[in-house]
């Protein structure tokens, strides 16, 4: 039996309309353009791969009539083999390089390049792909701030460039807020866009075929609207500034407004025991008062969670809790800052350390 054989995932607990990536990855820069279907492809295996859980042997498959049905109009049945082959050589080739961020999502200057896939193949109506060492904390057991992009969203977008500054505009998101904007360096830009060195002395041109088409693919997306500015030094324009918008339903807004009245509360409470009373039902709160009465829990042990679980849900890098009042609970009988290890810094300086010992050795 080939080795290949058994290597589709079959998904558990994560939703397949969803595609999850490190935030280093949303950063990252592609050594190369890739075309429209290529892209897709790779969104579409992304969308594939649970992000909580390890990918086994860094391996997933499909079937020619998946891939077909799934990304219908980007693969044609009647030139299956041909477009295939096409497409896997090109994301076979292509590296990344992925820069160390800090806490606000800008790079650190400490980087590291990498392959994403090992091997890429096309065998007896189905397709394999193997992702290298290298990029699988990025896209499985992920344990560091990530990104959620809805894939239908990312089918809409028919271009490169529309594709990376909508995952760009993403990764500045936060919540409450239905408009931020952010500013990147022209020339980080492009490099980002993979396409450094181009447009020189021609930003009329870098305006029309990246930054419109790109804007008006992004604005007929259901998540985002989004505008730009181009800033001047002098007489150079330097930097762009994006403007973004987030289009939400009514009920969406409620539940964020409802989320951020909320930790203004537990914020404003007087102690912690005001604070638990907001984050717990009566019944977890009388137990976990219960073992700070039998000094199985601190004080100072409970004011770290809470003020360690306000910062995650603030954190738009981190899921949404389903339950609160169970996850405090939890969270403070389990010591979660302690033990998990998993603030936000270290899991950024733990997690990149690791990455670069793999790396060397």
């Amino acid at each position: 039996m080939s080795k290949w054989a058994n290597s589709h995932l079959i998904k558990e607990d994560h939703n397949p309309l969803w595609v999850v990536k490190r935030n280093e990855l949303i950063r990252a820069k592609f050594d190369q353009k890739l075309g429209v279907e290529a892209f897709q492809i790779f969104s579409f295996l992304l969308a594939h791969i649970n992000p909580y859980k390890p990918l086994p042997d860094n391996q997933i498959s499909f079937t020619r009539a998946e891939l077909c049905k799934a990304l219908k109009g980007v693969i044609d049945d009647s030139s299956f083999y041909k477009n295939t082959k096409k497409i896997l050589v090109e994301l076979r080739k292509t590296g990344l390089t992925l820069e160390k961020l800090s806490k606000s999502r800008e790079p650190t200057g400490e980087f590291i390049s990498i392959n994403i896939f090992e091997v890429a193949a096309l065998a007896s109506d189905r397709v394999y792909f193997k992702f290298t060492n290298s990029i699988a904390p990025y896209i499985s057991s992920i344990d560091a701030l990530f990104t959620k992009t809805e894939d239908k969203q990312i089918q809409k977008i028919r271009s490169f460039y529309g594709w990376r500054v909508y995952e760009l505009c993403k990764l500045y998101i936060r919540p409450g807020k239905e408009y931020f904007s952010f500013n990147i360096d022209l020339d980080e830009l492009k490099e980002y866009l993979a396409i450094a060195g181009k447009y020189n002395g021609r930003f009329d041109n870098f305006k029309k075929f990246v930054l419109e088409s790109s804007k008006q693919e992004i604005n007929k997306t259901d998540t985002l609207k989004i505008d730009y500015e181009p800033i001047k030094v002098g007489r150079k324009i330097a930097s762009i500034n994006f403007h973004v918008w987030v289009k939400k339903s009514l009920k969406q807004i409620t539940e964020d407004n409802k989320l951020l009245e909320l930790i203004e509360k537990i914020k404003d409470a007087l102690n912690w025991r005001e604070q638990l009373e907001l984050m717990l039902t009566p019944h977890d709160f009388k137990q976990v008062i219960e073992l700070y009465d039998r000094s199985e829990v601190l004080p100072s042990q409970i004011e770290a969670n809470i003020s360690y679980i306000l910062d995650r849900i603030e954190d738009p890098g981190c899921p949404r809790i389903a339950n609160l009042s169970k996850y405090t609970k939890k969270a403070i009988v389990e010591n979660y800052v302690n033990h998990k290890k998993n603030t936000v810094d270290e899991l950024l300086d733990v997690s990149w350390a690791n990455k670069i010992k793999f790396e060397l050795n």
